[in-house]
C-alpha cells in the first residue's frame, strides 16, 4: 500500500481480523460515516454487521472470489507457509492433508491454524501477528531454536 501512496488512517496493532479492525473502527469510524467494505467471497458479514451496529453507513461490496486454481503437480518442499484459511483448503482438496506430513507448516495466523487444525494438522508455528513479517520472523526464530 506504501508504494502506492496509501497510508492507513489506522491500524490494529496485532489481531488483523473481523475483531482486531472492529476494535480499531470504534475509535475512528462514528455514527453516520459511510464505510465502503471491500472484500472476497470468503469474507463472513460479522465486520459489516458490526459496524453498522455501531451506527456506520456501511456498503458491503464482494470484489473478487477466492478459488482455486488447478495444479498440474506439487512441487518439493520442506517447509510450506499459508497466508489464509482459504490456502489450507485448497492445499488440502488438491494434494491431501497426507503432503504436510513431515513438513514445516507456518500459519500466518489464528484463523490460518484453525483452518489446519480442523484437518488435523496441529504441529504448526502460528504467527501471532497476522503480517508476512512476522510469520517470516516466527519461522526463521523456529530454524535457529532448531539448529542450536
Amino acid at each position: 500500500m506504501k508504494a502506492a501512496g496509501l497510508v492507513p488512517a489506522a491500524l490494529p496493532e496485532k489481531d488483523f481480523g473481523a475483531k482486531g479492525l472492529l476494535a480499531v473502527a470504534r475509535t475512528c469510524i462514528g455514527k453516520g460515516d459511510r464505510v465502503l467494505r471491500v472484500r472476497s467471497d470468503k469474507a463472513g458479514p460479522v465486520l459489516s454487521a458490526s459496524l453498522r451496529e455501531q451506527g456506520a453507513v456501511v456498503d458491503d461490496v464482494c470484489l473478487y472470489r477466492n478459488d482455486p486454481l488447478p495444479q498440474n503437480s506439487l512441487l518439493p518442499f520442506d517447509t510450506v507457509f499459508f497466508a489464509s484459511s482459504s490456502a489450507v483448503t485448497a492445499f488440502v482438496v488438491a494434494w491431501g492433508v497426507e503432503a504436510l506430513a513431515n513438513k514445516t507448516v507456518l500459519a500466518i495466523g489464528k484463523p490460518t491454524a484453525k483452518a489446519l487444525e480442523a484437518v488435523g494438522v496441529t504441529d504448526v508455528i502460528v504467527s501471532p501477528e497476522a503480517t508476512v513479517e512476522n510469520a517470516i520472523g516466527c519461522l526463521a526464530a523456529y530454524c535457529v531454536g532448531r539448529a542450536l
